[in-house]
């Protein structure tokens, strides 16, 4: 991660910009960790709507619990692998918007980006995805402000 400021021809395409020179500002700091922090986070959020569909199972919020002690370096890759089995399981079991959250559980066993997009998609189904991408688009920024300090 990086923080840099563009210069020269710079052209701006929505939330998206590049430029012909970047001077940098911060960094560069390894964001691993806090991704795939935020990519649990973000999936939890979303559990409530599968816990709605199948209450009592815990295999979307196991792989979140093994996706947080992996991305500390506590959990094997074949227990992540597990978990995120397990989750993928639910999630088709659940169908529908549950699918979407247990399908967040599961990529937050894998990457942090799907896992985001994941479970903007499930609260779109209960809560308005516009409101869950917005805190997701503030929340990501704030911890990776606080990463550049």
């Amino acid at each position: 991660l990086c923080r840099v400021r563009l210069e020269g021809l710079v052209m701006v395409a929505g939330d998206k910009a590049v430029g012909t020179r970047r001077v940098l500002l911060a960094g560069p700091v390894d964001a691993t960790r806090l991704v795939r922090e935020f990519a649990c986070d973000c999936a939890e959020r979303a559990l409530p709507v599968f816990d709605k569909k199948r209450p009592g199972d815990s295999r979307p919020r196991h792989a979140i619990v093994v996706a947080r002690r992996h991305a500390r370096g506590e959990a094997a890759d074949a227990e992540l692998a597990a978990a995120r089995a397990a989750a993928r399981a639910a999630a088709w079991a659940a169908g529908g918007a549950a699918c979407a959250a247990a399908w967040a559980a599961a990529w937050a066993a894998w990457a942090a980006w799907a896992a985001a997009r994941t479970a903007a998609w499930a609260a779109a189904g209960a809560a308005g995805g516009a409101a869950e991408r917005a805190w997701q688009e503030r929340e990501l920024g704030k911890r990776f402000t606080a990463a550049l300090r």
